[in-house]
């Protein structure tokens, strides 16, 4: 990278410090009210301070509907990230979303900008339409993300955590943003040294991470949660790229890229924010609704878990199957019903109760539900059924890919169903 840019971004910085987004995770604090009622409860109210578990982990926030969404944070890990102590942080880096930011409020966010200064040779960012080259060209975006890694590590004047730890900096993202972090982790993150790990959330195109020796000599552990669907717009080279002492790759089967949960987390603030409303395609299989519901946020969350204990005593996470493809393809190999083979397979994809194709309808995938004939074959008894639901369960969280929160959850939902009754 040219040195001038070096020299530009000292201003950058100060002026994007509005647009970054930092969660505080706290425990549950409940508003006074005026007129309390007697013998009411006084809660403690502890700060954040006090649960921080040293764990930042810093989002590359997505840009690809033209405004930002938080998307690993909504669709994968906040409810383990709550959980445990860590500490959030989102990063405006694109420039169609901080446009969107200055048209939606010109007094608080007019003033950014991250575009390069004319006559700069640093390359501006191809926000749109995505593709496999445009995706690689960034603008300022790593040196802002390297910067914002340093001014939360070692803050020189304002902290941004307020005193919180910060001990283990985490970078992460999700599908586009997840496959712009692959070029910094390949060619800055060697020079920068800024974060102990990271995360690529479902990531798109080429995602091929370095293996040479002296990448490896970092020993900086790159973990890559894939769906179903990712594979399908990956290289062959990507989605088969074998494990190693800092990668380790796991791909959930039946999981879309655009989850269930991300879509009900973004429909009231799409309505608040006044942003279009999500739109789903037609043309779906007989019987099927939009989404895929198999509910990858847990194998996230375990894999969250995983990176941290990797930073932290080196120790390496378990390796996972990979879904299964045509060789040399990346076509998907399925079963009688229509679910992927191979992979991680929680107990919603291999206790199937429906078919969860992640591969239709966009990003979403579709869900059809079985008949009543096919599900009596299958679970003679809602015993039966609850009984292959704990038993894939349990086995996955002796595997590493669940967590028994997530595990206790997934066992509850079954014995309150109404399979084989």
């Amino acid at each position: 990278m040219p040195d001038n840019r070096s020299h530009q971004m000292p201003r950058m910085v100060a002026g994007l410090a509005a647009v970054v987004l930092l969660v505080s995770l706290v425990q549950p604090a409940f508003a006074r009210s005026s007129a309390a009622a007697a013998g009411v409860a006084n809660p403690a109210v502890t700060g954040p301070g006090d649960r921080a578990n040293g764990v930042v982990v810093v989002e590359w926030l997505n840009a690809s509907s033209g405004y930002e969404i938080d998307s690993t944070w909504a669709a994968s890990s906040y409810e383990a990230y709550l959980r445990a102590g860590v500490t959030w942080v989102g990063l405006s880096l694109q420039n169609n979303v901080i446009q969107q930011l200055r048209t939606w409020s010109p007094q608080r966010y007019g003033a950014l900008n991250v575009e390069p200064r004319p006559g700069s040779s640093c390359p501006a960012s191809a926000d749109t339409p995505l593709t496999p080259d445009s995706v690689k060209v960034n603008n300022l975006a790593f040196d802002i993300l390297s910067q914002a890694g340093r001014a939360l590590r070692k803050p020189a004047g304002v902290d941004p955590l307020r005193g919180q730890a910060r001990t283990t900096l985490i970078a992460t993202g999700a599908s586009q943003s997840a496959a712009r972090l692959v070029p910094y982790i390949n060619s800055v993150h060697p020079i920068a040294r800024v974060y102990d790990g990271f995360s690529l959330a479902i990531p798109v195109f080429d995602h091929v991470i370095r293996q040479d020796r002296a990448f490896d000599r970092l020993r900086t552990p790159v973990f890559k949660v894939m769906s179903e669907w990712d594979l399908t717009v990956g290289t062959v080279e990507g989605n088969n790229q074998p494990d190693s002492r800092t990668l380790r790759t796991w791909q959930i089967a039946g999981a879309p890229h655009t989850t269930y949960q991300n879509v009900q987390y973004r429909i009231p603030n799409n309505a608040r924010d006044d942003l279009p409303p999500i739109t789903f395609c037609t043309g779906l299989p007989p019987g099927a609704e939009p989404i895929s519901r198999i509910p990858s946020r847990y194998v996230f969350a375990a894999a969250a878990q995983h990176l941290t204990g990797w930073i932290r005593t080196g120790t390496p996470p378990p390796t996972a199957p990979r879904i299964s493809t045509v060789p040399g393809t990346t076509e998907i190999v399925r079963d009688q019903y229509g679910n992927a083979l191979g992979g991680i397979r929680l107990s919603q994809h291999d206790v199937a109760t429906a078919t969860n194709n992640a591969t239709g309808c966009s990003t979403y995938g579709w869900h059809r539900p079985f008949d009543q004939a096919t599900l009596a074959t299958l679970y003679p008894s809602h015993r039966a059924y609850v009984a292959q639901v704990t038993r894939v369960t349990q086995r996955n969280v002796r595997a590493g890919y669940l967590l028994p929160p997530d595990a206790r959850t997934t066992i509850l939902e079954a014995e309150q169903s109404g399979i084989g009754r």
